[in-house]
């Protein structure tokens, strides 16, 4: 519009209209942010509130039954620092994502608790009013939360749904030879109804480039990657193209590499395929970026020990302080720049997944195992053998 405004009309009415598009545009994108922002957090202040005041009042159900007068004031800033500290947890394990897994609210729950019981035995004398309240806090949030969402799933299962509440549409992406035996694999260990897609790798590559839209035009909850077909680093690279945070990603790999098992010798299990826990989830963004923060307070407390194990203090000093402030990972990929291709972006490192001074073929395959299955431990155990190295 702009541009049409600078070729039909005259220099000064062309300012005039360009500024009143830019001005439309600007309070346009500023109302769909405002938009998208009341409603992230209208179920979390909803739930903020009622928990609130239903801790409120079983304190007053408490207190009646002892007959304990309670301070108002000094209970209504514990109870709202406990109602946070709830939120916070549901907020951290992805409570609020939908489709909504109970898991995650019980997790929420345990952890939301120990955080609770944490700070309430660290608070002084006079502030600590009731155990009582706090030991029944997880109980209140767990019916809570179970009671609301099976109220707002009822009402509507397309807007508030649970995990189960429908059949899984897979989607393969693999050649013809590959999607028959995964979809047999798939049928012959899943009991619920399942829907597939094939994408043929051979065919369509293209349009598998463009994997967000082929998840929101075949409205899928799982994609499949015959490793047969794509190699790591290819399977990777489409995982990180994908900003969708309710799919789930797995690879089957070829029948030379296959290994079944199960808890139970009576079914399958879920085991045909291998679970892909990227790098690139939000949920393991969230783990490495607390994990960092942790390490990086438990590096400064060890500082006096760490300058005698390592060469330079100074680059110490300013490692440890990049990784506290964001601008540095503890853990990340090996290689000069740190930055391979086809693979999900993560922030300089102070400590790499493999020396430098290994061969290229090495590094390249330690990079792809770290970004396609990601955990802390394997965080905590780089930094264990590393604490002398804090300074490359």
């Amino acid at each position: 519009m702009v541009i049409f405004a600078k070729k039909h009309f005259s220099s000064k009415n062309a300012d005039i209209f360009s500024r009143l598009i830019n001005i439309a545009i600007w309070l346009r994108a500023s109302w769909s942010i405002l938009v998208r922002f009341i409603k992230k957090i209208t179920l979390p202040s909803i739930d903020f509130l009622a928990l609130f005041g239903l801790f409120l009042f079983a304190l007053q159900c408490y207190g009646q039954w002892q007959q304990i007068d309670y301070d108002k004031d000094l209970t209504n800033k514990v109870l709202l620092g406990v109602s946070a500290v709830y939120i916070s947890s549901l907020l951290f394990r992805g409570a609020f994502r939908k489709p909504w897994k109970k898991w995650n609210l019980f997790q929420s729950c345990i952890l939301g608790f120990a955080i609770s019981l944490g700070i309430y035995s660290l608070m002084p004398d006079t502030m600590r009013f009731s155990r009582a309240i706090i030991l029944l806090s997880p109980l209140i949030t767990g019916v809570y939360l179970m009671a609301s969402r099976v109220l707002l799933n009822t009402i509507s299962k397309k807007r508030f749904p649970f995990r189960t509440d429908k059949s899984t549409r897979f989607g393969i992406i693999g050649d013809a030879a590959e999607y028959t035996r995964v979809t047999e694999l798939i049928s012959q260990t899943r009991t619920l109804d399942s829907e597939y897609i094939h994408f043929d790798i051979e065919k369509e590559k293209e349009k598998i480039e463009q994997i967000d839209e082929l998840i929101n035009v075949y409205n899928l909850n799982e994609i499949v990657f015959c490793a047969v077909n794509l190699s790591s680093s290819d399977i990777i690279r489409l995982m990180s193209l994908s900003s969708n945070k309710h799919i789930d990603f797995k690879i089957a790999p070829p029948e030379s590499l296959y290994i079944i098992g199960s808890n139970s010798i009576d079914k399958k299990g879920d085991l045909f395929i291998l679970d892909v826990n990227s790098i690139s989830k939000n949920e393991n963004k969230k783990k490495k970026r607390t994990f960092d923060l942790l390490a990086g307070l438990l590096l400064i407390l060890l500082l006096p020990i760490l300058t005698i194990m390592n060469r330079s203090v100074v680059q110490l000093v300013k490692n440890i302080g990049k990784l506290v402030l964001g601008s540095k990972t503890l853990v990340g990929y090996a290689g000069k720049t740190n930055k391979p291709k086809n693979l999900p972006r993560l922030k300089p490192c102070i400590i790499p997944t493999v020396k430098e001074s290994a061969s290229i073929d090495i590094i390249q395959k330690m990079n792809v195992l770290y970004a396609r299955d990601y955990k802390w431990r394997n965080d905590l155990s780089t930094l264990i053998k590393n604490l002398g190295n804090l300074t490359v």
